[in-house]
């Protein structure tokens, strides 16, 4: 799951910048869905 979601859930996500600046790039959106999911235990 953690291999799949940046791929999966990366189209779904909208970076603000400030003042309501929006940025499309799926590098960046990416990069943010992994370092979310690489904070998350797994559960046992």
């Amino acid at each position: 799951i953690k291999e799949l979601a940046p791929i999966v859930l990366s189209h779904r996500v909208m970076l603000n910048r400030t003042h309501g600046m929006r940025t499309q790039s799926f590098e960046q959106t990416e990069r943010m869905v992994l370092d979310i999911v690489e904070t998350v235990p797994v559960p046992v």
